[in-house]
């Protein structure tokens, strides 16, 4: 038995609300169907065995072998149960990750569904609601069918839940007689240590070691199966529109208090969405009232993203993307593999179809600084909170608040005594001060204003820390505040800060968190420092110079720091430290890392800094010495050639030498050595040389010369992708996760194209590799990213482009060919640039600007094409501006058509038709197929598409292969198909076609004739049923109020009207067209079609419902039974579909049901379907196959007048629209002939 909750989202779980017993209920069967997950088997594998235990156990073993093959990533993500944990579902695992608790109501929810009798077993060390890990005990000896209470096999005792039990304080023990295993669920799933996952015998050891050991202080087992049966059925499967957009929780404040002024701020700004910007004076507690704020939204769950400069927000957008997917740390990725996990962020928060909540603090510079930023739907509960001491936002947002200092009765009241007036001047009414101040006095029983100053300490967050160093002399508590001063204004780890300064830092800590100069989280063990305090403490004289210096060597000598810089760099800071290291020989290193870090904001200034580097090394170098000489070096050649993209001619040549120079000094540091991290290392700086080669043969002008390096450049991209491939199986990682490999193989890819235009005889082989470069890279990028919406993604569309361009351009063939070339070459060119366009925001960006000009060169191509009298006449220059010369003036002359020639084109196009009848209308159905199929205005559309009409009327071929020819032609205009799945899309998310000037006029000339863009008439004054056909959101509101017009207006009478939808989950605008007419609550398109009856025929409550809700795809089906007041009967029904499956009810669905089930057909009644223009003949073809041929009656389909139809539910259609119902029309004469011909 499975159960929806209310709203279609699965709440989170908390245990003082839900209790144990209450995480039965996410072990549910409904989301485990097209996973994989399913064993059908099981019963055959349990039968077989030798005793049923011994089959259970086999069936156990083959669906955690089955689960582990999925690949499901680990997420580490800390368990907030006493808050509200969300779960995630099997669909969010197969596209995301989880955690062991994801992981195992997944695995319990596939153990019942073979019909074993799971238990969820629950871990921890403290209380109840503090719960560390999850696994799933399976009893071998009873099975799903047995609800019965049933003991677990361990020792424990009952808890006041039913079904739910307890190890607290007993010696673990098994029971007499029991037959269970443990399984550690968590080890199917990948991580950094088990890249493929643990085997089973090694789940079930850790599981028995972790739940039998004394590991974990208390154990609580959930007996699944007979809470199904009873308080805790199953919950259904969630909507896609419901699931959450973000799953981990923000940061909690742990000492921060609430003070007046921000206690006031909430109750004003409690409930906002949209973008919201804070504004206000460093410390005086933005980031505490975001925090505050964002935590009352979207069930406390959000991200908290550093905003400080463009580089830092791009860091924490891919830092939450990586925590959400389970992938990589961010400081194991180079900087620039971070800017597509940033956009994957920001595509995930801008597709999102319900609440999300982010705070960008500290972003006090620019707006236009911060690059693109998430655009929340205020409607859809989402919000954007922006912290910023920056006034320039208010022309920015939606809201701006304005977050005043403390008032003197507030400071008053914080100290319980008055102040005096130099004091709260000093403290000027900001939180940050006077909460320090308040755990100062309280630790010191003095204030830290009482003390002198030397007097160059003139701030008050100098004298505060002036004060907390007088406090505590101790020299370890100075050193630690430097360190956390010194790093960025993020939490950080304690074990990271102790490994950097090779010391037990934690009592440190804790007194400096007494002081008030830090911030102590104890429960994620972090410690952060604001930077007005950061500021002050880095602040030093020449004398503490050298104390800083030796902090900052400590710092970036420990991997975990530099990680952490290596995420959110900060130039000023970078520069500041650079300044504070003395540069002698033994800071060699430092200088290395800090200009890596330099290198992500300021190429130039790194490379200065590489070039000091490589001056300070002296001696014989170590192998980590040799390696960080040969990345300077490397760094250097990388500056070298993005200076050498602004040059011209012999200064390019020059740039590109002196860096194909540094390139040879890195690889001969490297080259040929035999350890893991050299070979690494020598194959990126071979990659480099490549480039490098590349560029070189750009700036060459003799042809044997660039091809020359051109080779040389490809057999070096092409071992440096191979190696690097090599090198990460053998390190036992999967290559495939590795964005360091693709993009060599990348670069490969672009080089191909290029040999492909220098080396005619081989540019066939050439464009070959190149396209299976740019797909294979595409498709992994996809995948990996889970979006096509993406640089990185979009570049491989491109270059798809690029190649199929070339392939025109560049090979032998038929015009027919060359036209297929840059048909495909168009239709990826403009889904590059419309993408890349969406993803920066612009469409002067410099990447759209290079697919908007291949664009232009497919254009003048296709039309060089056109005018061609010969096939030797085809020559297409490869520069925009040669086209221009030669073309131009060709486009206002119509060319004689060359004699003899295979290429003879019709150039002027028809755009007035008479009108098609419609098919059944002469009562022979083949003959109005017939005449459809031949009429003009479908063989100009063939000819307008490069087709030949002959095929459409040739008499020796039989209806049925013309009209699959012409099916098969249209498959030219079905953008409906998503490329990510391969799967159809709703029509209002189908792309548009690129067509010329001449298709978009003949298209809709072509519909018209067809009968897809007028109101028709009905032939009867009366109808046995009227169908009002569902369909998206404007649909199920327009045709409705139609159908009662005519009723209303006496032009038709009927006894019964039925409105046929389905239950369709709301897609693209649909949300924001129900909004715009005035029905902002709905998500489907069966609540849709009701509201949209009940509104047009004035109808109340429902007099009767029914239906039956299915866990498969298609098989829900519901009817409604209205009344009118002059007792007409409507009922508004959801077909069921007829692969319930693999997909939603479709036309020929509704009408079968509709005939079968509910209306009881009758030879010679009338039926009177109403639908939208653009969709009658494809659905009158369907009603006539589904209706009027099996059971003898008569089918008119009319569509509503556009004219009458409310001016917010107005649908204009696109060409591309007709053009795809036109294919749609196709396909229902296809099934229709083959009905009436008996097939």
């Amino acid at each position: 038995m499975t159960q929806r909750i209310d709203d279609d989202r699965w709440r989170p779980w908390v245990p003082d609300r839900d209790g144990f017993a209450g995480l039965a209920r996410y072990a549910t069967r409904a989301t485990l169907p097209g996973l994989g997950l399913q064993l059908d088997r099981a019963y055959d594998i349990r039968t077989s065995a030798v005793s049923p235990v011994v089959g259970a156990e086999r069936v156990v073993e083959s669906l955690y072998e089955r689960l582990r093959a999925r690949g499901f990533r680990y997420n580490l993500e800390e368990w907030h149960a006493e808050a509200g944990q969300r779960i995630r579902e099997a669909r969010v695992l197969h596209r995301h990750s989880g955690t062991c608790l994801d992981v195992a109501l997944v695995f319990a929810a596939m153990c019942k569904d073979a019909g074993l009798r799971p238990y969820l077993v629950i871990l921890g060390s403290g209380t109840k609601g503090q719960a560390d890990h999850a696994m799933v005990m399976v009893d071998l000896a009873s099975d799903a069918k047995d609800l019965v209470a049933r003991e677990p096999g361990v020792r424990t005792r009952r808890s006041a839940e039913p079904h739910v039990y307890e190890r607290r304080g007993l010696t673990p023990t098994w029971l007499d007689g029991s037959a269970c295993v443990v399984v550690d669920v968590a080890q199917a799933l990948v991580a950094p240590d088990r890249p493929q996952g643990a085997h089973h015998i090694d789940a079930c050891a850790a599981g028995e070691r972790k739940l039998m050991g004394d590991l974990y202080g208390f154990a609580v087992l959930v007996d699944v199966i007979p809470l199904h049966a009873s308080t805790h059925p199953e919950l259904g499967a969630p909507d896609e529109n419901s699931r959450p957009t973000i799953y981990p929780k923000l940061r909690s404040a742990p000492s921060a208090h609430v003070y007046g002024n921000q206690r006031a701020a909430l109750a004003e700004l409690s409930g906002q969405r949209g973008v919201v910007a804070v504004h206000g004076a460093s410390g005086v507690g933005k980031s505490v009232l975001a925090n505050e704020l964002a935590r009352l939204a979207d069930d406390g769950c959000g991200w908290f993203l550093d905003a400080t400069d463009r580089s830092a927000l791009t860091a924490s957008l891919a830092e939450a993307e990586l925590a959400q997917l389970g992938g990589p740390a961010v400081g194991q990725l180079d900087s620039v593999d971070l800017v597509p996990f940033a956009e994957a962020a920001r595509h995930r928060l801008e597709t999102a179809p319900g609440p999300w909540v982010v705070v960008l603090d500290n972003a006090d510079g620019s707006p236009d600084d911060l690059g693109r930023l998430p655009v929340p739907n205020a409607t859809l509960g989402q919000l954007l909170l922006i912290t910023t001491t920056n006034p320039a936002w208010k022309a920015r947002v939606e809201s701006f608040f304005s977050l005043r200092p403390m008032a003197d009765d507030e400071v008053r009241a914080a100290f319980d005594s008055e102040v005096d007036d130099r004091v709260r001047a000093a403290l000027g009414g900001r939180a940050l001060m006077i909460d320090a101040s308040r755990r100062f006095g309280d630790t010191t029983e003095r204030n830290w204003w009482d003390g002198r100053s030397p007097g160059d300490v003139t701030t008050a967050p100098e004298q505060f820390w002036h004060a907390v160093s007088e406090a505590e002399p101790d020299l370890m508590i100075r050193r630690v505040a430097r360190a956390i001063a010194w790093l960025p204004p993020v939490p950080v780890g304690m074990r990271a800060l102790g490994e950097a300064l090779c010391a037990d830092v934690e009592e440190a800590v804790l007194q400096l968190d007494a002081l008030g100069l830090v911030t102590l989280d104890r429960r994620a063990n972090t410690v952060l420092m604001h930077r007005l305090f950061r500021t002050a403490v880095r602040r030093h004289t020449a004398a503490e110079r050298a104390e800083h210096g030796a902090v900052i060597v400590a710092l970036l000598g420990a991997e975990p720091v530099r990680a952490l810089l290596s995420r959110l760099p900060d130039r000023t800071s970078l520069k500041e430290m650079y300044d504070a290291v003395d540069p002698v020989p033994d800071n060699v290193q430092i200088v290395h890392s800090l200009a890596m870090l330099m290198e992500r904001h300021d190429a130039k200034t790194a490379a200065g800094w590489y070039s000091k580097m490589i001056e300070l090394a002296d001696g014989e170098p170590d192998d980590d010495m040799r390696r960080r000489l040969s990345d300077a070096w490397r760094g250097k050649a990388r500056y070298v050639l993005r200076l050498s993209g602004t040059l011209e001619g012999r200064a390019k040549r020059e740039a590109l030498d002196e860096g194909l120079a540094a390139a040879a000094a890195a690889l001969d540091l490297v080259e040929g050595r035999d350890s893991w991290a050299d070979r690494l290392a020598a194959s990126r700086v071979e990659a480099m040389v490549g480039v490098l080669q590349r560029g070189r043969a750009g700036a060459e002008t003799d042809r044997v010369v660039v091809l020359e390096l051109l080779r040389e450049a490809e057999r070096k991209l092409r071992h440096s992708a191979e190696e690097r491939r090599r090198l990460y199986v053998e390190d036992n990682k999967n290559p495939e996760d590795a964005p360091d490999v693709d993009r060599a193989e990348f670069n490969l890819g672009g080089l191909e194209v290029v040999l492909a235009q220098h080396d005619p005889a081989n540019a066939e082989t050439h464009l070959d590799a190149a396209e299976q470069v740019y797909r294979r890279v595409g498709q992994l990028r996809v995948s990996r990213y889970g979006t096509e919406e993406l640089e990185e993604c979009v570049s491989c569309v491109h270059g798809e482009a690029l190649v199929s361009y070339y392939r025109a351009v560049l090979l032998p063939g038929s015009r027919e060919k060359k036209v297929a070339h840059l048909r495909r070459a168009a239709e990826l060119a403009f889904r590059a640039t419309s993408t890349r366009a969406a993803v920066a925001g612009a469409f002067d960006s410099s990447d759209t600007a290079k697919s908007l000009l291949l664009s232009t060169k497919i254009a003048l191509a296709r039309h060089a094409l056109r005018t061609a009298r010969t096939a030797a006449d085809y020559v297409v220059p490869d520069d925009v501006s040669q086209f221009a010369d030669r073309e131009l003036h060709l486009m206002f002359a119509q060319p004689e058509p060359p004699d003899g020639s295979d290429f003879t084109r019709k150039v002027i196009m028809r755009t007035e038709f008479e009108t098609v009848p419609q098919v059944g209308s002469s009562g022979d159905i083949v003959a109005d197929i017939t005449t459809w199929l031949v009429s003009p205005p479908v063989a100009e559309l063939v000819r307008a598409f490069e087709g030949d009409p002959t095929h459409l009327a040739e008499d020796d071929v039989d209806l049925a292969d013309r009209l699959a020819w012409f099916h098969g032609f249209t498959d030219r205009w079905d953008t409906r198909i998503d490329p990510l799945t391969g799967r159809p899309r709703e029509r209002n998310e189908a792309t548009e076609l690129v067509l010329t000037q001449a298709q978009e006029a003949l298209v809709p000339a072509c519909a018209h004739a067809l009968g897809m863009q007028q109101a028709q008439k009905p032939r009867h004054a009366e109808y046995d049923h009227v169908v009002i056909l569902g369909g998206l959101l404007r649909a199920c509101i327009n045709r409705p109020h139609y159908a009662a017009k005519l009723i209303d207006d006496g032009t038709v009478a009927t006894r019964s009207l039925v409105a046929l939808g389905g239950h369709r989950g709301f897609k693209g605008d649909e949300f924001d067209l129900a909004r715009q007419a005035g029905h902002p609550d709905l998500n489907e398109e069966y609540e849709a079609l009701d509201r949209g009856t009940r509104i047009a025929f004035r109808l109340g409550e429902p007099e009767s419902v029914e239906g039956e809700e299915s866990e498969l795809l298609g098989g829900t089906w519901g009817v409604r039974r209205y009344r009118t007041e002059s007792g007409v009967r409507v009922a508004v029904a959801a077909a069921p579909s007829s692969d319930p499956e693999h997909r939603r009810a479709n036309t020929p669905d509704s009408y079968a049901w509709f005939a079968t089930q509910f209306a009881k057909l009758i030879p010679g009644q009338r039926i009177l379907a109403v639908t939208t223009p653009i969709y009658v003949p494809a659905q009158h073809a369907a009603a006539l196959r589904m209706l009027a041929l099996p059971y003898g009656v008569e089918v008119d389909t009319v569509g509503y007048d556009p004219t009458l139809m409310p001016a917010a539910l107005d649908q204009p259609f696109s060409p591309t629209k007709y053009l795809l119902e036109i294919r749609s029309t196709v396909h229902a004469l296809r099934g229709l002939l083959d009905n009436v011909r008996g097939r």
